[in-house]
């Protein structure tokens, strides 16, 4: 969960179910990445992103600092791959205080 210090993974399908991660490979470095939570809104900032093959299960390794992973199937229509999209915290906007920033931490 946002705001644990941990990964908040996030899987979503391009083709199917809404299509959520319709267009994840349009995300840049810089971009932000927006979860409002009842307890608090989370701003992270994109840092990179990857295409990993669909049995690559390391992207499930926990990082030691919050991370958030947004994965979608690639290429579009196929399931042989995943594009995952990293993104660090940079602002938190809680619900019953005011914002503050996070400190910056190291990348993977």
């Amino acid at each position: 969960m946002p705001g644990e210090g941990r990964l908040v993974y996030i899987a979503g399908h391009r083709t199917t179910f809404l299509a959520p991660f319709s267009h994840i490979e349009r995300l840049r470095p810089g971009d932000s990445v927006v979860l409002r939570m009842p307890y608090a809104t989370f701003v992270y900032r994109i840092r990179r992103h990857r295409i990993v093959a669909a049995d690559d299960l390391s992207v499930l390794r926990s990082p030691r600092h919050e991370l958030v992973e947004l994965q979608a199937c690639h290429p579009r229509f196929f399931a042989t791959h995943r594009y995952v999209v990293y993104a660090l915290p940079v602002k938190v906007l809680p619900a019953d205080g005011p914002a503050y920033a996070v400190k910056a931490i190291a990348t993977r």
